[in-house]
């Protein structure tokens, strides 16, 4: 956990504070009443929130040409009042005390495949996609059983201190991996804990491969693999889900991959990338459609976006 720095106080740092003052305030709103606010918070980002808006639209262009154009734009409103929600329920992931939180978990699925998969003694590694509601399923994971997630930190050092010090409340955030820190990773393994870890998001390094993501070839970081390789751990595909009308939510654990351990990284990541697409299509509406999935093209492909790069 970071100590505070008097240089936090320069003005730069104000919007930031102003921020997690009405993240602290929201935080403390009843469940219904504050998904609520995030469906108006997500409206409102709609409207002013011009750019990230065509990224998303260009996905879902991308990812579902079988739905007609006002199809597609239900499902980009219902998107944003997702990730308005997101923001609520990030607050009480950071400013609510642990006992409520445990309380909004209504159900586990597929529970007995983690038991089963810490058996072997080398951890599990929960193979995660980054959906709007991943703060609230990591955390209320990590509320139950050991373990850690792996995250890019944040360039905002106050930010980067408040979210060390949020999810350090819970088993979860006390955790936290960077990406560049494989050695973190395979010390969470050895002591039979989880790592959460989401490969899904545009990816340009050494282990970069591309295999199709939605139809599209998507650069999708392998590192994965070498993590499998090194620490002989189970792969355990996860998910979680919120119930309707703010009752709660559902997490869900998949049956475990096999086959990755030598398997060819084109391969094994297209059979991944099935997978997290057939979670995505489960609750469309909740995966990160800002995010430029597909920014990095193939040599000679077309650009996704206005500036794609090629490897």
């Amino acid at each position: 956990m970071a100590s505070f720095s008097p240089n936090r106080l320069h003005p730069r740092f104000w919007p930031t504070w102003f921020l997690l003052a009405a993240a602290r305030t929201m935080a403390w709103l009843p469940q219904v009443a504050g998904l609520r606010l995030g469906c108006w918070l997500g409206r409102l980002g709609l409207l002013i929130a011009r750019h990230r808006r065509r990224i998303a639209a260009i996905n879902l262009e991308n990812c579902f040409p079988e739905l007609s154009p006002g199809e597609r734009h239900r499902l980009l409103v219902r998107h944003f009042e997702s990730l308005g929600m997101a923001v609520v329920e990030t607050a009480y992931c950071w400013y609510l005390p642990p006992g409520q939180l445990r309380g909004r978990l209504q159900e586990i699925v597929g529970e007995t495949y983690f038991h089963e998969a810490r058996r072997g003694g080398r951890g599990v590694i929960i193979l995660a996609a980054h959906f709007t509601h991943l703060e609230i399923g990591s955390t209320l994971l990590g509320l139950h059983y050991p373990g850690a997630a792996v995250y890019r930190p944040h360039r905002n050092p106050l930010l980067e201190a408040t979210v060390q010090r949020g999810r350090g409340r819970h088993n979860v955030g006390g955790r936290l991996i960077p990406k560049s820190d494989p050695r973190g990773m395979l010390r969470v393994l050895r002591e039979n804990h989880f790592l959460w870890y989401a490969a899904d998001q545009d990816y340009r390094g050494s282990a970069t491969v591309f295999a199709p993501f939605f139809g599209i070839a998507a650069a999708t970081n392998a590192a994965i693999l070498r993590l499998v390789r090194l620490s002989g751990a189970p792969v355990l595909p996860f998910y979680q889900q919120r119930l309707a009308d703010g009752r709660g939510y559902r997490l869900v654990f998949l049956p475990p991959l096999t086959g990755l351990f030598n398997a060819d990284p084109v391969q094994a990541m297209t059979r991944i990338n099935q997978l997290l697409e057939d979670m995505i299509r489960r609750q469309p509406a909740d995966y990160l459609w800002v995010h430029r999935r597909f920014k990095t093209r193939p040599p000679g492909a077309h650009p996704v976006y206005p500036g794609s790069r090629t490897l």
